[in-house]
This record gives C-alpha cells, sequence and structure tokens, in this order.
C-alpha cells in the first residue's frame, strides 16, 4: 500500500466525521449526512437504483475481502 494514500484516506475520513459532528451539534436542519443523501434520493427514481447499485457493490466489495475483485479481474 501507498502511504500517501493511506494518509489521504484517513484524513478524508477524518474529515467526514468531523463535519458529521459539527452538523449534529449545530442542531438545523438540512446539514447532516443523512439529510443530504435523503435530498438527493428523493430527486429522481434512477437515483434510487445508481444508489442501491452502488450499496450493493459496497457489500460485495467490503464484506466479501476483495473475492469478488479477484474472481472479477
Amino acid at each position: 500500500m501507498n502511504w500517501l494514500f493511506t494518509v489521504g484516506w484517513i484524513a478524508l475520513v477524518i474529515a467526514g466525521l468531523a463535519l458529521e459532528t459539527v452538523a449534529l451539534v449545530r442542531k438545523q436542519r438540512g446539514d447532516t449526512a443523512s439529510e443530504h443523501i435523503w435530498w438527493l434520493l428523493r430527486r429522481s427514481p434512477v437515483i434510487w437504483f445508481l444508489a442501491l447499485g452502488l450499496f450493493a457493490w459496497m457489500i460485495v466489495h467490503f464484506f466479501l475481502f476483495g473475492l469478488f475483485d479477484r474472481l472479477w479481474w
């Protein structure tokens, strides 16, 4: 693994957690990640299918520990 990408992913996760923490502490509407996701999902039925496809890929990719990737590629 490349250390630069490892640091980048760690920074991305920390930034996301910090942003969500600030949004939860503010107690205002429309600033949390889930509120943004629900807003996006309400735009079009096509987005639901794209989101379900992404979610299915994430489950296979992360929880089967790359088995799908080894079989596919």
